[in-house]
């Protein structure tokens, strides 16, 4: 993997809210330790598939290397420096999927590029067990029934961080001006299913919606 731990956005986030909480002597502690688990992830993950790597390198990896090394010395902090530091980068990056929507023909292009690229980012090469209902240009529905970012929060001894995921993927989908996105279920939250649904719904022929 490529990936530069201090060049992740979240990681960024995390760090300048610990610093609110903890002395920057300590965040230094902290930063260093979270880059050496970092670097541990990365190796022994090395032979993972590129589709698993793009997971590992967005997000994923650098939110729990953060949390389990705040966590190690901070656990009362360490949970609410994460929420609040992975709240803002996922809004921002919402954001930014907002604007670019705005731009004409983009929620069209947006919608077909997603049904193409959801059997890559949540198919089995990424190690998820999903059921694609509709990739359709103006509707795209699938459900997730075995996360891998879930096992690795539990294989990485912090099950509890990975609600943290499920928020994300709703900051950063959610508001697109002429898409409705929409996830009733959850693993985390009923243990079902995480159901994903996506409608370009000023051009929408109206499929009828698979619960």
């Amino acid at each position: 993997m490529s990936a530069v731990l201090s060049e992740n956005v979240y990681f960024r986030e995390y760090i300048r809210e610990a610093e609110k909480v903890i002395k920057s002597a300590e965040v230094l502690t902290v930063r260093l330790k979270a880059d050496k688990y970092y670097n541990h992830l990365i190796e022994r993950n090395e032979a993972a598939s590129d589709a698993a790597k793009k997971i590992y390198e967005r997000v994923l990896f650098a939110t729990l290397v953060m949390y389990r090394t705040l966590k190690e010395t901070y656990p009362e902090q360490a949970y609410g420096i994460i929420e609040r530091g992975a709240m803002r980068a996922s809004r921002e990056n919402g954001e930014k999927m907002r604007k670019l929507a705005k731009v004409p023909g983009a929620k069209t292009l947006l919608m077909t590029n997603l049904g193409h690229e959801v059997k890559k980012s949540y198919g089995p090469e990424a190690g998820f067990d999903t059921q694609f209902i509709s990739s359709r240009g103006n509707y795209v529905q699938f459900d997730v029934k075995k996360c891998p970012v879930r096992q690795f929060c539990e294989d990485y001894g912090v099950p509890e961080i990975a609600k943290i995921f499920c928020m994300i993927e709703s900051n950063e989908f959610s508001g697109i001006d002429g898409i409705d996105f929409d996830r009733v279920h959850s693993l985390e939250l009923d243990g079902e299913k995480c159901n994903f649904r996506f409608e370009h719904v000023k051009e929408a022929k109206y499929f009828k919606k698979i619960s």
